[in-house]
């Protein structure tokens, strides 16, 4: 079956299309589906500047005629990305803010952001790894990365697997 995200991209743009512009991003998605009134088309080419300006598996870097990063449209792959980013985060960023009067607190009493099982780009029995996944994880602002080492016994050297399975290595 398909994944979610493009469930839903296809709800939204049409099962057809592999790029969806900043208008109809705005418009079909921020204001009709998330009932975002505030965004507007500028936040809009910011947000699809720095999505374009990744370079993520599967996807297509995408450069305007100025030669940096399009700001006008995105991809499927950008938009799956975008879904998992700070913009499209459930969380107010005004309440986010660190009051440092509160650092006082057992560490149970915190939220970290943390990854497990980071480096796969699927399942956690056959999927492959990419060191990628953790630039994705960074990006998105984990601060606890996990990382399964394992010794290879073929190169003598550790490597990065979910063990005793047949995902790929780091």
């Amino acid at each position: 079956g398909k994944e979610c995200a493009d469930v839903l991209f296809d709800h939204l743009f049409g099962e057809e299309k592999w790029i969806v512009t900043a208008d109809e991003f705005l418009t079909k998605f921020l204001r009709n589906k998330q009932h975002e009134r505030n965004v507007t088309i500028d936040d809009v080419h910011k947000q699809f500047g720095e999505l374009n300006s990744m370079v993520l598996s599967g996807g297509t870097q995408r450069v305007g005629k100025d030669g940096k990063a399009d700001r006008t449209a995105i991809d499927r792959t950008a938009w799956r990305e975008h879904l998992m980013s700070r913009q499209n985060d459930v969380f107010d960023p005004e309440k986010q803010r660190l009051d440092v009067s509160t650092l006082g607190r057992p560490l149970t009493e915190y939220w970290i952001n943390s990854s497990h099982n980071t480096y796969l780009t699927g399942d956690q029995v056959k999927s492959l790894s990419s060191v990628e996944m953790y630039v994705l994880a960074m990006h998105r602002g984990c601060k606890c990365l996990e990382l399964d080492c394992w010794d290879d016994v073929d190169e003598g050297q550790p490597i990065v697997k979910h063990g005793w399975t047949i995902t790929s290595k780091i």
